[in-house]
């Protein structure tokens, strides 16, 4: 399923396919804030290096 998992949630209680442009807008801010999660990760993990 992946992660269109909550569009399937959706179909099955609607009976309707999501619009496209809705499913792609959603991956889309869901991806840039799987980036901001790793770059603050990453930027934790340097200040902890740095300063112990």
């Amino acid at each position: 399923m992946g992660e269109g998992w909550s569009f399937w949630v959706m179909k099955q209680f609607s009976r309707k396919k999501a619009d496209q442009r809705i499913e792609g807008w959603v991956n889309t801010v869901g991806l840039a804030l799987l980036i901001l999660l790793m770059v603050l990760i990453t930027i934790n993990d340097i200040s902890r290096l740095i300063h112990p």
